[in-house]
């Protein structure tokens, strides 16, 4: 099972790439959707299968880390994450993504800078996506070269350039 990390500054593209590229590859999804931004997906009613969202209205941002123990199969998409996971990851996290080969699921976090990003959630994550995030985002606490480097050259690039790298060997998912 697989992990991806998005990283990118306001109105860059994540939202939009995420739903054509990603999404449409997972027959079943939860999206924990904070701006109201997938109004294409219905609410969740405990389905066990499908792709839905889940309003903070309706769950907090715990209980909602919480069914990835709860349930199976799914990708959890975290919408948001910088204003929930603030630099860390729960303890509830932690385990959801270490256990993810057992519950075969796959987790989705949005950040809006590098400097926001949890080092050990950067270490857990397959995939990284990466959009511009502008030229004052601290990159200090990512080591890895292809990376650093990416972010360098997003920063010279069109607004909605994207860069992805398979960052473990562990990615049991061959969806780019």
């Amino acid at each position: 099972m697989v992990a991806f990390l998005v990283v990118g500054g306001m109105q860059t593209g994540k939202t939009t790439y995420v739903k054509t590229k990603i999404i449409p590859k997972y027959p079943n999804v939860l999206v924990y959707d904070v701006q109201n931004q997938y109004p294409e997906l219905p609410y969740w009613k405990r389905e066990k299968k499908g792709r839905f969202r889940i309003s903070p209205i309706e769950m907090n941002f715990q209980q909602f880390v919480k069914l990835g123990q709860a349930l199976t199969g799914f990708l959890f998409v975290y919408e948001e994450a910088t204003q929930f996971m603030r630099g860390q990851i729960s303890p509830e996290m932690d385990a959801n993504i270490v256990g993810k080969a057992h519950t075969k699921n796959r987790f989705l976090f949005f950040f809006h800078s590098w400097r926001k990003t949890p080092p050990s959630l950067i270490e857990f994550c397959d995939y990284i996506i990466q959009f511009n995030t502008g030229s004052s985002d601290k990159i200090s606490k990512v080591d890895n070269e292809v990376v650093e480097k990416n972010w360098l050259d997003l920063q010279n690039l069109p607004r909605f350039s994207v860069r992805v790298h398979k960052h473990t060997n562990q990615a049991k998912d061959n969806i780019f």
